[in-house]
């Protein structure tokens, strides 16, 4: 069954609020569990993604910051500072800065390759986050190195592949207490392979600063459709002071620090695994999965002496469904719009591109930040065009897009998209908002427009690319920041601006 909860349920999420006390386990089970402390998680909970996420890669040849909720990222130009990587020698290397939409990209060129501890950082006040200046210093650590852990699958057999949504209730340590949320993580799937499946990204929190896995657990089948995941499963690797570290998956009950008399999760030594169904329509469940505020067991990862790293999910289903993308027929015509949105005293103006064939009908461009180039499919019925939901997948976020309408913002009232056409007027229009959502079943909008309107022909205002060679200044700064002539000789950051805004840093030797 499909979900909905609460914004109230994010409020608590970013705020820390503690649920409420949590049932313990009898005495002598408590007895038979490891000693467990809580450690406080990774990161800060955040609006900011980076692509690859740290820890161990086998090169870097770029990395990819977006912020998330932003439109627009620039590059201060009056600063003295530029992001840099720094390996574990203390030797300094400046990559090429660039800026797409709400991405930061640093890139290396060659890919560095040599095996080392690396640490990226983005100083403080570097970026202007539409228009904001962002007053926080990013850091971000890397280990290259061409060998993993064995232990780690990393890739599945051939099978049948699964795509799904989470429906994941994820727990972690914050401030001293244990909160959670549902989340919408990562794309997801499982694999059928003979009698084995395989589940990717079981461990999904947080998807702007948290933990993604991006790995499989192996389960064995144990009748017509569930199969059992024996534990512990090695997952993911953690960074942490230059220290490469595996964790791993495992069933966790609550159980009692000595020490502080705190709650904890301990290895659930009795039963230290998990059974999954594969239902009817495709979705894979955790058999007996505990009820929806119950947190006495859960799935989680524990480091490589076994102490809880602080993550956990308390509910784990995969959601199936159907991701192929819409895209209209190749010999289509395509038709240049105005799309009209914003406040009434603030409307914006963007050109999209509209298909009509037949009783269907297809919209290019709804997604401006995360899916510019995705469609959205939909079919006449009457004086209406009702669309259908998915739009595709968003490498940015690393989520699936789904477009709704909705009434009143933050509202839970999501309804099939739906635009009442004037075909004599050549224009569409909408009484109701649109939203950009990560998943059909939680409320989560990472984009969304008010009151849109579509009209037939372009706006005239030009939509220009990167053009490097399009160059307007060029300026050069010694590695103190400092402005100096192009006639000097040694090494500098040349700072590029191009004809579309584009800043490029690049590191040369005159």
């Amino acid at each position: 069954m499909k979900r909905l909860y609460n914004p109230i349920l994010l409020i608590a999420f970013l705020s820390g609020m503690l649920f409420p006390a949590i049932n313990v386990y009898a005495e002598e089970t408590i007895k038979a569990i490891p000693k467990m402390v809580k450690t406080p998680t990774r990161g800060e909970i955040s609006t900011i993604s980076v692509n690859p996420p740290e820890g161990r890669v086998k090169e870097l040849s770029t990395i990819k910051i977006s912020f998330v909720g932003i439109t627009s990222l620039v590059l201060d130009e009056s600063s003295d500072v530029a992001p840099y990587l720094e390996d574990s020698t203390g030797t300094i290397i400046y990559p090429e800065v660039t800026t797409q939409a709400n991405t930061l990209i640093c890139s290396f060129n060659p890919a560095l390759t040599k095996e080392a501890t690396y640490m990226l950082v983005v100083p403080t006040g570097y970026c202007l986050l539409d228009g904001e200046r962002f007053y926080r210093q990013l850091t971000y650590n890397y280990t290259i190195s061409s060998q993993g852990s064995d232990d780690i699958i990393t890739s599945a057999p051939d099978g049948e592949k699964v795509t799904c949504q989470s429906d994941f209730l994820s727990y972690f340590v914050l401030d001293g207490g244990m909160s959670g949320m549902p989340i919408a993580g990562k794309p997801l799937h499982y694999v059928l392979s003979g009698d084995e499946l395989y589940m990717y990204n079981t461990m999904t929190i947080n998807p702007y600063g948290g933990v993604q896995t991006e790995s499989y657990i192996r389960g064995t089948k144990v009748d017509e459709a569930t199969y059992r995941f024996t534990f512990p499963q090695a997952v993911y690797e953690n960074v942490k002071e230059g220290i490469v570290e595996t964790w791993y998956l495992n069933h966790l009950i609550i159980g009692i620090d000595p020490d502080t008399q705190s709650e904890t999760y301990a290895i659930n030594a009795k039963e230290n695994y998990a059974d999954f169904r594969i239902e009817e329509n495709g979705d894979l469940v955790w058999v007996n999965c505990p009820a929806e505020n119950d947190s006495s067991t859960a799935i989680g990862m524990t480091d490589e002496k076994g102490a809880w790293t602080g993550f956990a999910n308390i509910r784990s289903s995969y959601i199936s469904f159907d991701d192929n993308a819409p895209v209209p027929p190749a010999e289509a015509e395509q038709e240049e719009w105005t799309l009209t949105y914003g406040p009434s005293d603030n409307r914006q103006k963007r050109d999209v591109k509209v298909v009509f064939s037949e009783n269907d009908v297809w919209i290019q461009g709804l997604s401006k930040i995360y899916l510019p180039d995705a469609w959205v499919h939909g079919v006449m019925n009457g004086n209406y065009i009702e669309f259908e939901a998915y739009m595709g997948e968003c490498e940015m976020i690393g989520q699936y897009l789904f477009a709704y309408t909705y009434m009143t913002k933050p509202s839970e009232r999501r309804e099939q998209l739906k635009f009442r056409y004037y075909k004599n007027e050549n224009a569409m229009t909408s009484n109701h908002d649109v939203l950009i959502n990560p998943n059909d079943w939680f409320y989560y909008a990472v984009e969304y427009y008010e009151r849109p309107e579509l009209t037939k022909g372009t706006t005239g205002i030009q939509d220009f690319t990167a053009d490097h060679s399009a160059i307007l200044t060029t300026k050069y700064y010694d590695l103190s920041g400092n402005e100096v002539s192009e006639n000097a000789t040694g090494i500098f950051i040349r700072i590029d601006l191009t004809i579309n805004g584009e800043t490029i840093r690049t590191k040369v030797i005159k």
